[in-house]
């Protein structure tokens, strides 16, 4: 059974590794905690895929309507038709209100960058699923029929498809932006500061 000496060694040998430990602990003491509420979110990217998504929806509108009504009748595609008329109607709207989402903090601080974002990941999912959805129930109504014999308004439907396409991928990137600023608002760890770190750099760089 060890004496009293030597536990009373062991204690005070403890404390001793242990403030020096947190003497020498830099990282705690350099680290930027970051805001998780209101954080910076990329906008130029962001604006350029919003701008685009108009122009998507208007060149589609005009596919839209002009699809022939014997081809939809024969494929009965009157509900989905009407259905993507809506989108490419609604599409521009909220593009330009996910736009101009970024100014409501200027008149209501309870606008954080996590209410605007969960807005915009909700309509960017939306979207998405709406455009490949009609595309997909189109496309599979059709069934190639427009691949093997051609058909009076097959011009217009691969048209058609290929711009409510060109829809889903732009609403998706716009969902990929959302994933990512949310990854480096929220989820990533907690940066050191740069300028900070290069200074114990230097401080510490002939010592070791």
């Amino acid at each position: 059974m060890p004496s009293f000496k030597e536990i009373k060694s062991k204690i005070s040998k403890g404390a001793k590794n242990t403030g020096t430990a947190i003497k020498w602990n830099f990282e705690s003491t350099i680290t930027k905690l970051r805001d998780r509420t209101n954080f910076q979110i990329e906008k130029q990217g962001r604006y350029a895929a919003r701008c685009f998504q108009v122009l998507l929806a208007l060149v589609s509108y005009y596919w839209l309507g002009s699809q022939n009504a014997d081809f939809l009748t024969k494929y009965n595609l009157g509900s989905v038709h009407g259905a993507m008329l809506f989108f490419a109607i609604v599409s521009p709207v909220i593009s330009g209100c996910m736009i101009a989402i970024y100014m409501l903090p200027w008149f209501s601080h309870a606008w954080t960058s996590r209410r605007i974002l969960s807005v915009e990941t909700f309509c960017d999912l939306f979207m998405s699923l709406g455009w490949i959805s009609g595309f997909i129930v189109e496309l599979s109504a059709v069934r190639g029929a427009c691949s093997i014999g051609w058909l009076d308004g097959c011009t217009n439907f691969n048209w058609l498809m290929s711009w409510l396409f060109f829809l889903f991928v732009s609403w998706s990137a716009g969902l990929v932006f959302d994933c990512t600023a949310w990854y480096r608002g929220v989820c990533a760890a907690d940066e050191i500061e740069s300028d900070v770190l290069l200074d114990v750099r230097r401080t510490t760089r002939t010592r070791f």
